[in-house]
């Protein structure tokens, strides 16, 4: 059986593994020196370096074909790490306290620590004139106190490391990284984490920290912290106890985003199979939740589809909900777009098939426990614009708008200037108002002339609420009741700049008379 075996120089030191053969018969034996180049039988071991550079052992592959045992690429591999691991153990076991001079030339002694050496310590595995893999101690060059590296066609580890129950590989800095990867291979890692655990709940790459970030990516150019799932599972998944399970946070400059995701499958019209960019789930609680001091907390684009979409299988909740909770007062939701409709809603169910609101596209509610005072008053629906409609409505075959109230005005307009209308209401070729029930007009009313036979009157003045007349206002009178014999309306007019019309009777009225009024204008 071939091996490799690591022993001082000497007889007395000399330690030798019993599979091992001897020299004669081809087996892997010999000293090890510090900057040396000696070797125990010709083609086993040999110095790669000169002696003020390195000690090395090279194992070449005819040695190697001839142990059954190491024949494979695999066996080969747990060869030349059994003879690295065994230098390794004897320069860092330190089983003894005082250790063992190890200058220029000096022997390797396993047991013992080995100092005052000049120069690294190393073990190379040659393949024709090609070296595979390897491995050295007190690396200055590579600034390194173990540097392992492999230069083999077929690609394996520099450094690999297994632990039955342990850490497989651990690494410790006061000052630096732990553990550092690099690569300079395109769509490759310079760390990879992969768990091939059976019962799963494993963790390919695992961070922690007490006070800082568990795990920190970063990038130039690229993405910082990529997470992918082949299966059914997330790509990234946060978990915290009170804080934030993923954070993200974007630069200062240009387009940037704390956090973003991205879905390259099909586009779907279902509700049971979505695929997301960003996909937040919750029991109880709030799915996604975003922040901003003074921007969107959550904003959504899209090219052709829509920017952000909700939906809801709760009765009597929203797909997407707005919350105003300042102090001056704000929006709930807001809706703008440059050419289009700002806010838009659908529905599939008919306004007169019951619950509740029915199947409005866009429903407001004004709930009556709000502490903040609207400076337009408290209501459901807001509409606002500066030269265009604040709210439109259009509808092929019913009212393009529609009004309800149990004790108050189903639709309410108002002008605020004297050169505005509170309601216009326009057709062309039709009727432009139809009114079904009783109709009042503040601007109307009833007045009693009344007069006595002592104090006869010929004339009625009526004040009128609202705007001032003008001489364009028009009057219309009418006697209510019973006629009074010799009495009637001669005409009414109107005293222009002033809130008050006069009617004149064609002779002087001695008793009582009812008369309705209505002014235009």
């Amino acid at each position: 059986m071939g091996g490799i075996a690591a022993v001082g120089h000497g007889s007395s030191k000399t330690q030798r593994d019993p599979s091992i053969g001897s020299s004669a018969s081809g087996g892997l034996a010999g000293d090890i020196k510090s900057g040396s180049s000696d070797a125990a039988s010709e083609g086993a071991i040999m110095s790669k370096e000169s002696v003020s550079d390195t000690w090395a052992v090279e194992v070449t592959t005819d040695q190697i074909e001839e142990s059954p045992r190491l024949r494979d690429r695999r066996g080969l591999l747990l060869g030349l790490a059994a003879g690295a691991g065994g230098l390794v153990a004897g320069a860092l076991a330190g089983s003894q306290p005082a250790g063992a001079g190890t200058g220029d030339g000096g022997d390797v002694q396993l047991g013992l620590d080995n100092t005052g050496a000049k120069a690294r310590t190393g073990v190379f595995y040659t393949n024709g004139t090609i070296n595979e893999f390897v491995a050295t101690l007190g690396d200055p060059g590579n600034t390194a106190g173990v540097y392992g590296q492999d230069n083999s066609s077929v690609g394996g580890y520099g450094v690999s490391g297994d632990s039955a129950k342990g850490n497989g590989v651990y690494g410790q800095s006061a000052g630096g990284d732990g553990v550092y990867g690099s690569t300079t291979g395109a769509a490759r890692s310079g760390v990879v984490g992969e768990d091939n655990s059976s019962g799963g709940g494993g963790n390919g790459v695992y961070g922690h920290s007490d006070h800082g970030n568990g795990v920190v990516g970063i990038s130039n150019d690229g993405i910082g912290v990529s997470g992918e799932s082949s299966e059914s599972g997330p790509g990234v998944f946060g978990t915290a106890a009170s804080g934030a399970g993923v954070s993200g946070q974007g630069g200062p400059y240009g387009r940037s985003w704390g956090v973003a995701g991205q879905s390259v499958g099909p586009s779907e019209t279902g509700l049971d199979d979505i695929n997301s960019g960003v996909w937040g789930d919750s029991a109880s609680n709030i799915g996604v939740w975003g922040t901003s001091d003074s921007s969107s907390g959550v904003r959504g684009d899209a090219i052709n589809g829509e920017g952000v979409t909700g939906n809801t299988y709760g009765n009597g909740h929203s797909g997407v909900a707005g919350s105003d909770g300042s102090t001056l007062g704000g929006n709930g939701a807001f809706g703008h777009s440059n050419i289009g409709v700002g806010v838009r809603g659908e529905s599939g169910f008919p306004p007169d098939g019951g619950g509740g609101y029915g199947g409005a596209g866009v429903a407001g509610i004004y709930v009556e426990s709000s502490s903040i005072a609207s400076t337009h008053g408290n209501v459901g629906v807001w509409g606002d614009s500066k030269a265009y409609p604040g709210v439109l409505g259009t509808s092929d075959t019913a009212p393009g708008v529609t009004g309800l109230s149990s004790s108050g005005a189903g639709v309410l307009g108002e002008a605020t200037s004297a050169s505005g209308v509170g309601v216009s209401a326009q057709n062309t070729t039709g009727t432009a108002l139809q009114v079904e029930g009783a109709v009042t007009f503040t601007r109307s009313g009833l007045v009693t002339a009344a007069g006595t036979v002592s104090a006869p009157i010929t004339l009625v003045t009526v004040t009128v609420p609202g705007a001032k007349l003008t001489a364009a206002s028009i009057v219309f009178t009418a006697v209510q009741g019973g006629p009074v014999a010799g009495v009637a309306i001669a005409s009414a007019y109107a005293n222009p700049g002033t809130n008050i019309f006069r009617i004149h009777l064609t002779a002087a009225l001695t008793t009582s008379m009812y008369i309705a009024w209505f002014v235009l204008g």
